[in-house]
């Protein structure tokens, strides 16, 4: 039940999160088109650069820090947190806090 209403919280202020980025974004101007395609452009960039990080083996290094300036990536990064975190997907060691397993959480 604790784990629902975690990922039930994160979720939630993800979503205000990225709400009240656009609305302050288009607070501004007076014109609709200039912050509509702002927030746009930065929605499609971020999610492409989410979608990228989640292999941190595969991303590009010298493009890693882009991620941060990212909403998604601290939502998702949460939800990680909150739905593995002490998990053993290793079966073959007894432990869930050997560290040397590759798949290790």
């Amino acid at each position: 039940m604790k784990g629902f209403f975690t990922m039930l919280f994160t979720i939630m202020m993800l979503a205000y999160s990225a709400s009240s980025l656009t609305l302050s974004v288009g607070a501004g101007p007076n014109t609709v088109t200039v912050p509509t395609l702002l927030v746009s452009i930065y929605f499609l960039f971020m999610l492409y650069i989410s979608g990228l990080s989640l292999q941190y083996t595969n991303f590009i290094q010298d493009l890693e820090w882009i991620q941060y300036f990212s909403i998604f990536h601290y939502g998702f990064t949460a939800l990680q947190h909150s739905e593995f975190l002490g998990q053993n997907f290793c079966p073959e060691h007894k432990a869930a806090e050997l560290s040397t397993c590759q798949n290790y959480v």
